[in-house]
């Protein structure tokens, strides 16, 4: 069981690293169309984790920070039932993998969305969020921060 947990998040880290190749300001790669993107897809036994998202969950276009270094950062959140993240918003693209429990998202427009357990997406950018444990079960979180130097991964509200 946990070295199938430990290949599930490797395969995300691994996404989050290859979504990420595009980073830095590269005209090149800042040029780079939908249609000339190259097609990845991760899979751990027969589950999918995600295959060329190039929106958020609010249907933004996903686009790289334009100045400074690559950098790739993650985290494991727990949220035990009723706990709450907080208002924040990233300004950065964020994967975000539900390893167990239903992540719920409150966003500031008024809408909300829930992320059961293997579900993983790319977290709106520019827009206030604040993430809901309002399950009786234990919420964790695998998030892939895709920034650059100099760029904070979160903002609190």
């Amino acid at each position: 069981m946990r070295n199938s947990k430990i290949a599930s998040i490797a395969s995300v880290v691994l996404v989050g690293i290859i979504l990420l190749s595009g980073c830095g300001g590269s005209e090149e790669g800042a040029a780079q169309t939908e249609s000339e993107t190259a097609t990845t897809e991760i899979v751990v036994g027969s589950q999918q984790l995600l295959t060329d998202q190039r929106i958020t969950v609010l249907d933004q276009k996903v686009e790289y920070p334009k100045k400074g270094a690559a950098q790739i950062s993650s985290a494991i959140t727990t949220l035990e039932p009723g706990q709450e993240t907080g208002w924040q918003l990233h300004r950065i693209p964020v994967l975000v993998y539900v390893m167990s429990g239903t992540y719920t998202v409150e966003y500031e427009a008024g809408v909300t969305k829930e992320f059961p357990a293997g579900s993983s997406f790319i977290q709106a950018v520019k827009t206030n969020y604040n993430g809901i444990n309002k399950s009786e079960d234990t919420v964790q979180l695998l998030t892939v921060y895709m920034g650059a130097q100099g760029k904070r991964n979160s903002v609190m509200r």
